[in-house]
């Protein structure tokens, strides 16, 4: 799977700034911020309200650049993410290409679409099992395994 990457570099007199976007709109957005933030090292008056007119009379000046390009990148999925939903929050335990846990995040319910939707999952997860839930199979398999009427691959 590829995506779209948007790189915004600024020179300006200390180095050279580099951000990564997710869109065109959002890499000039943050040169014209950039630019509203120096403003006053360049000029003595308000900047412009415009992004478009303080983009071009701050970098117009040729003292300080910035350009922006488009790249591709190669996104490889290696995180395997299982959660739970506690109350109002989604609990997640996050998998990483070794095995093993990685680590662990907690979301509101109410964003959880949309991280689901940026991490691009179009399909639900499998959720992780309650205590009780675990606790109630372990007791049903046990009982299974006593009576023998667990099958050779464990189900009941």
């Amino acid at each position: 799977m590829t995506a779209s990457v948007f790189v915004l570099r600024i020179s300006h007199r200390h180095g050279v700034d580099v951000t990564i976007h997710t869109t065109h709109g959002a890499a000039l957005q943050a040169a014209s911020e950039f630019a509203r933030q120096w403003w006053s090292e360049h000029d003595d008056t308000d900047p412009p309200e415009d992004d478009d007119e303080v983009l071009e009379e701050y970098f117009g000046s040729g003292r300080e650049s910035y350009d922006i390009d488009e790249c591709s990148i190669c996104v490889t999925p290696r995180l395997r993410i299982r959660y739970q939903q506690l109350g109002g929050h989604v609990h997640c335990a996050v998998f990483g290409p070794e095995a093993g846990k990685s680590g662990s995040l907690v979301f509101r319910s109410s964003e959880w679409p949309q991280v689901m939707a940026n991490l691009g999952i179009i399909a639900d997860l499998t959720p992780i099992p309650s205590a009780a839930e675990v606790q109630a199979l372990s007791a049903a398999r046990q009982i299974a395994t006593e009576t023998g009427q667990s099958d050779p691959k464990g189900n009941l």
